[in-house]
């Protein structure tokens, strides 16, 4: 067990587990759109997603270099050179391959969220130190990587009605009308989920942020204020979840399944910040909540 615990943290400082639950989420959300994607797409999500949260480690990695406190920090702080050779190889491959063996449409949104990241991360280097609550990069992140588990697959889907991309508008009137309100809310549900799992780390990793220097949500808003966010959106997405196990057309079992895993996403959230303080000895609720997003696999096991 303790074999199995160890190589598992592994997988957790170089963010593997966060390309699995990646792979997890837009699996579900092909199956809730109804879309096929080609088998290319199941490997580039994952290896996208790694992409750009390692380039985040990365990032903080070159900037903090002996000050680096945590675990996953002063991994890639000692392994610098041999993870930068391993992303360098990869993003080669995200770059020069995958537009050849994905659908256009795919490629442009790939292109759009690329550049948002590129964007997004520029601007975490060049603030600083600054705790403007106007460039959050937790935010930035957790909007980011929703937006690429779902973004493909409803352009894709969009794409199904003969529309051209970027589509005209029976396309996005014939999408309303098969997909809205039942879809549009387990995607809105899955992305409160992945807000509340940035954001709980945030607030658990205040003390390192500190001491490091590094600016961060919980710095910018102030302790209090964030646990009012956090607590907030626990609520919502509990609400909404079971809102929706009850709500859903029963013509579409997969949008009910749905339902009951992103509530037992909302559920672990909730537990997880109850017991912080016991699993914050170990280190355990960085592990934990990563392996939140495993959840729903079991929906490609279960429809």
């Amino acid at each position: 067990m303790k074999l199995l615990l160890k190589y598992y943290q592994y997988l957790n400082i170089l963010s593997l587990d966060v390309a699995f639950g990646a792979w997890a989420g837009g699996n579900m959300a092909i199956i809730l759109l109804g879309v096929k994607m080609p088998f290319a797409w199941q490997w580039s999500l994952p290896l996208s997603v790694w992409v750009i949260y390692t380039a985040d480690h990365l990032l903080d990695a070159f900037n903090l270099k002996e000050k680096a406190e945590t675990r996953r920090h002063s991994f890639h702080v000692r392994n610098f050179r041999t993870v930068s050779t391993v992303w360098i190889l990869c993003l080669g491959v995200c770059v020069f391959l995958l537009p050849f063996l994905l659908p256009l449409e795919a490629v442009l949104t790939g292109v759009l969220l690329g550049c948002v990241s590129l964007i997004h991360f520029t601007g975490i280097h060049f603030i600083g130190k600054s705790r403007s609550v106007l460039f959050l990069k937790e935010w930035g992140v957790g909007t980011i990587y929703t937006a690429g588990i779902w973004g493909i697959p409803v352009i894709m889907k969009y794409n199904d009605y003969g529309s051209v991309f970027p589509g005209n508008h029976l396309g996005v009137q014939q999408l309303i009308m098969d997909y809205i309100p039942d879809v549009l809310l387990l995607g809105i549900c899955f992305y409160l989920n992945v807000m509340l799992s940035v954001l709980l780390f945030s607030i658990w990793e205040m003390d390192a942020d500190i001491r490091q220097q590094q600016n961060s949500w919980v710095l910018s808003l102030g302790r209090k204020k964030s646990i009012l966010v956090v607590k907030s959106l626990m609520t919502i997405s509990l609400i909404t979840g079971l809102g929706l196990i009850f709500t859903v057309s029963k013509e579409y079992p997969e949008r009910i399944w749905a339902s009951v895993i992103l509530t037992a996403m909302s559920l672990s959230h909730i537990l997880l910040w109850k017991y912080s303080a016991q699993l914050k000895k170990n280190d355990y609720y960085r592990l934990l909540g990563e392996a939140v997003f495993f959840l729903p696999s079991f929906i490609i096991l279960i429809v």
